[in-house]
């Protein structure tokens, strides 16, 4: 007999023998990819690693890319993911490539890959503060975005002021300037904001007084 493929999926074909034995045969009907409908641009950020999937015609095909190839690696890589339908792309360095794809089939497609820096943005970028205060309206953003928790904050001077990542909050611990610098470690995007202290401070001349009954100070 003739199988004959009518449409994409699995079955299972039942095979009579002459001798009355049967068989189950499994059939998988892939259907046959056309073309890719890549996009002129594809965009990834530096550091950060996105599975794209691979657009084709007709859309419900199921096959596999077999290779994809990079015109200059120092921007970006690729590699196909298990699934065999997504390509992980990870940018390297701010700028542009050429990338190849082809399928099992030989069908081969390109699109250009664009790197794009991240960013940190810090707001309001200063502000003053007055000594043993605190502050929690910082705006924090990135881009990528929702890559907050991830940022390493610094300080300039710790003594004056430093940022409590925890609770989200600037503390004003001694009159003077402090820069808050916040760094996202996989792109290496940061920013700062710059605290001045100001007000009175107390401060003690003597840690211990000593004193006889009787005596002022």
């Amino acid at each position: 007999g003739v199988v004959k493929a009518i449409s994409q999926g699995s079955t299972m074909v039942t095979v009579t023998c002459e001798d009355g034995l049967t068989l189950w045969v499994p059939v998988r009907v892939e259907q046959t990819v056309l073309s890719l409908n890549l996009p002129e641009k594809v965009q990834v950020y530096k550091g950060y690693s996105t599975d794209w999937t691979v657009p084709v015609i007709p859309e419900d095909s199921i096959q596999q890319m077999s290779s994809v190839k990079v015109e200059d690696s120092n921007f970006v890589s690729a590699s196909i993911t298990d699934s065999g339908r997504a390509i992980r792309l990870t940018g390297r360095q701010p700028g542009e490539t050429t990338l190849t794809i082809t399928t099992i089939d030989g069908v081969t497609g390109t699109t250009t890959v664009e790197v794009l820096p991240g960013q940190v943005t810090l707001s309001p970028s200063e502000l003053t503060l007055d000594y043993g205060t605190t502050y929690n309206n910082l705006s924090v953003t990135t881009v990528p975005s929702g890559k907050t928790a991830n940022l390493n904050w610094s300080t300039s001077n710790s003594s004056v002021a430093e940022y409590d990542s925890r609770n989200y909050i600037i503390n004003a611990k001694k009159i003077g300037t402090a820069v808050l610098t916040a760094t996202d470690p996989t792109s290496g995007a940061r920013a700062s904001c710059v605290v001045h202290v100001t007000g009175n401070e107390v401060r003690l001349e003597k840690e211990i007084l000593e004193l006889e009954l009787g005596d002022t100070a």
